[in-house]
């Protein structure tokens, strides 16, 4: 499991006024909600940042008053301009609550369309996941290896993981092996010929029916 631990400061006023403060000062103004109470608190905006900007998914440990609570970033407000990051909502995790998550999908082996001349795509890559607070997972994989060029594996193709609901469409597509442009022209050029040539078979048979009926 990628874990990040935080240390937090508590926030004494909430408001614009002192959110701003905060931002100046590179701290991000959050909240810890979920369990026995809510905690206003600041933490570092680049080491939490590492946690948010990042193809991996990372249970977060705070710091609170001496303690160490194990979140999950719920929500953030970003800058529309600079994509800084303006707020966090920690949600505290509480073994034996379910949580959603967005988790990477990962997929391994070499698909048999790859092989072939295919190109590999990647179409999906988190999953929506159900699952117990205090038995977290950091991905979810499927194996690629069968994968033939023009087909694709979805999310029912996921095996089944104990504990774990996934809670996207079953027929949405992870991955899929495309036909390469050129292996399709190549493919267009001898469909042509073939029929060309299947063409100038019927001519020619077409005369000579025509020259024995004279």
């Amino acid at each position: 499991m990628n874990t990040l631990e935080l240390t937090s400061q508590a926030r004494e006023q909430v408001g614009a006024r002192s959110a701003d403060i905060a931002r100046n000062e590179g701290l991000i103004p959050a909240v810890i909600y979920g369990g026995e109470g809510n905690h206003h608190i600041t933490v570092d905006a680049i080491e939490a940042g590492k946690a948010i900007f990042t193809d991996k998914f990372y249970q977060v440990n705070i710091t609170v008053d001496g303690k160490v609570v194990p979140c999950i970033v719920k929500d953030l407000d970003l800058h529309p301009v600079t994509s800084k990051i303006i707020h966090i909502d920690f949600q505290e995790l509480v073994p034996g609550k379910k949580v959603k998550i967005n988790v990477p999908v990962r997929t391994y082996g070499t698909a048999k369309g790859v092989l072939a001349g295919g190109k590999l795509e990647i179409t999906l890559r988190k999953l929506t996941v159900k699952i117990d607070a205090g038995k977290l997972i950091d991905e979810v994989t499927v194996n690629i290896e069968n994968l033939e060029m023009g087909k694709s594996v979805k999310v029912r193709d996921i095996d089944a993981i104990d504990g774990v609901e996934i809670m996207n469409s079953l027929g949405n597509p992870i991955a899929q092996v495309i036909v390469p442009r050129s292996m399709r022209s190549a493919a267009s050029k001898s469909d042509d010929l073939g029929t060309t040539a299947e063409s100038e078979e019927a001519s020619t048979e077409e005369a000579q029916e025509a020259e024995a009926d004279a």
